[in-house]
């Protein structure tokens, strides 16, 4: 378990040194204005060659609208609501099919604005990958969209979608957890989406032992109120130890099956109980004004952090 140091009651004198320090590397690794250019034009094209190809509702979710995007970004996440008569007959037969028809609408489609596009999901779980050059190289440097082709449910809330894994659907509600971010960041000031990004950043520099989405769900469970970044990241790993100690985290909205990991849990809990530690020792070393203690831990936490550079243009979301 991590070290109990006390400290509950030192949160407040540790932020003094430590607030100014998570700030800026919070400001450093968060998606920049040329970027959220990019992702939001994309994503207005593909938004208008889904309409154009079945003319159903589609949605935006992921990091860009839920306003936790970190630099570089690796992909975009919008999906389409198929409903009648997609929703009947589909939902009993493979996702592929319906699948592939989507990646031809957008190779389709797309490609008078997007020459080299291209669509697959191969070794996909959900998700169409949309690949916007043919370049390898260029594909190393840019991001893709993962398009979900969901499945409108009226029996119990929620929608259908994907799961190539057993060739069948399972129930999920994308347009709710986007509105459940959107009312976390603003209960909280948007201290939800800044802790997000610290523990995302993270997540990232450690191997990525958990999902962004579970990242997410996880602190909509404890990112309940206006905080700094020092208390939101002490309360984000102590309750992540403790929450992933009992069991898979649920999926607020309670629809779909709890949030599996992307590594077995003993090690995910091995990582989170390192970081849970080294916070805590940093907030120890904060207290004590111990700079030497405070970057070294740092570092630890975030070992790529003296890379970023230390100053990025600003952006909204």
């Amino acid at each position: 378990m991590p070290i109990n140091y006390g400290i509950e009651v030192r949160l407040d004198v540790a932020e003094r040194q430590l607030e100014p320090l998570l700030r800026a590397i919070d400001n450093a690794i968060k998606i920049a204005d040329s970027e959220l250019v990019k992702a939001r034009e994309r994503l207005s094209v593909l938004t208008s060659v889904l309409t154009e190809g079945f003319g159903q509702e589609v949605y935006i979710n992921g990091s860009i609208a839920h306003g936790d995007a970190l630099s570089p970004l690796s992909d975009i996440d919008m999906g389409i609501i198929l409903g009648e008569p997609w929703a009947t007959r589909d939902r009993w037969r493979s996702p592929e099919k319906i699948m592939t028809y989507t990646c031809d609408v957008i190779e389709n489609l797309a490609s008078a604005r997007y020459s080299e596009i291209s669509a697959d999901f191969a070794a996909q779980k959900r998700a169409i990958v949309v690949r916007f050059s043919d370049d390898v190289r260029a594909q190393q440097r840019d991001f893709t969209a993962d398009v979900i082709v969901a499945l409108a449910y009226d029996e119990g809330g929620g929608v259908l979608i994907p799961n190539l894994q057993r060739q069948g659907w399972d129930r999920s509600d994308p347009i709710k957890h986007t509105e459940m971010i959107r009312v976390a960041n603003q209960s909280t000031n948007l201290s939800f989406n800044a802790v997000v990004r610290m523990a995302k950043q993270w997540n990232r520099e450690v191997g990525q032992p958990l999902s962004s989405w579970n990242i997410k769900a996880l602190a909509l469970s404890c990112i309940t109120r206006p905080m700094s970044l020092t208390e939101g990241m002490h309360q984000f790993f102590h309750h992540a130890v403790e929450a992933l100690g009992v069991g898979l985290t649920p999926d607020p909205a309670g629809i779909g099956a709890p949030i599996g990991l992307e590594m077995q849990r003993s090690k995910v809990l091995e990582y989170l109980h390192r970081a849970c530690d080294a916070f805590d020792r940093m907030v120890v070393g904060a207290v004590s004004e111990d700079l030497h203690i405070i970057h070294e831990l740092l570092q630890e936490l975030f070992p790529t952090v003296g890379t970023l550079p230390r100053h990025r243009e600003r952006s909204g979301w």
